[in-house]
Formats: structure tokens, sequence, C-alpha cells
């Protein structure tokens, strides 16, 4: 049942990966360091067994066990979308806001409102009182997937 969202939801994650790309290798990099080195003292240790190294071995775990939970809040705190499902949104445009580099879309259904943040692709293919689907991150309300259902707009048939 789980794979299912998985795949479901698999643009949601293509999406997530282009953007988080840089942050997810760092910390894998990151924690394949450590374990490398952590390994390397294990076998050290292993080799010449003295009190001394054994709690350098236990501190340098305990050090790795904080670096790497330092690192992975920091990763959850900017990309904490990777650990929820997407919002899924139907409604009607009600207005296009073209700012600099972001545009604000708010779309409305009864008298729910949301505001989000689209691309200019999602600026081409849509006008104000479409209807609309909007997929976007949760915690960012950044758009990765929008599906015009019905052309509202006046003069656009």
């Amino acid at each position: 049942m789980r794979l299912m969202n998985f795949f479901e939801y698999a643009d949601y994650y293509e999406y997530l990966l282009k953007i988080s790309w840089p942050a997810l290798s760092g910390l894998f990099l990151i924690t394949i360091f450590l374990v490398i080195r952590n390994y390397r003292s294990f076998r050290m240790v292993s080799k010449k067994s003295t009190p001394y190294a054994k709690t350098r071995l236990t501190l340098r775990l305990f050090l790795t066990l904080a670096v790497l939970s330092i690192y992975t809040n920091m990763f959850a705190a900017s990309y904490g979308d990777w650990f929820n499902q997407p919002v899924i949104y139907r409604g009607t445009v009600e207005s296009i806001h073209d700012k600099k580099e972001n545009i604000l879309l708010t779309v409305k259904n009864g008298d729910e409102e949301i505001t989000v943040l689209a691309d200019e692709t999602i600026l081409k293919n849509i006008r104000e009182k479409d209807l609309i689907e909007v997929a976007y991150l949760p915690g960012k309300n950044q758009v990765f997937r929008c599906t015009l259902l019905t052309r509202q707009a006046e003069g656009n048939i």
C-alpha cells in the first residue's frame, strides 16, 4: 500500500529531488565520510585493544551521531516536504500576481482560498477564472503540477 503512494506521487518526489539534490548529496557524502572514518577506527581498535583506544572510539561514535543528527535536522528543516505528501487542490483562479521572480497564484474553492508560488510556464497556460487542479509542496507552497480542468476566461474559446 505504501509503495503505491510512492508511484502515485512520483512527480512530487522527482520535483523534490530536483530542488534538493545539492543538500541531499551533501548529507549523503558526509554520512559516507563519517562511516568510513568510524570503520577505520574500529579496525584499529580491534587490532590494539587498549582502554584509551576504546574510549576514543566511543567518543568518536558519539560525535559522529551528533554531527549526523545536526545535518539531518538541517536538511529536514529546509526540505521537510520529503516527509509529507503533496497537497492537491481544485478551484478557480482568483488572481495571478506576477512579481519579479515569483508568481503568486490565488485559487479559490467555495469559501476556502489558497495562495501558492508558481513558475512562468503555469502563467502562460492559465488565466483568471479558469478551473484548475494544483499540486504543491505543503511546506514551501510551491506548485509542481498544475492541470487546467476547464477554460472559463472570456475570449479564449
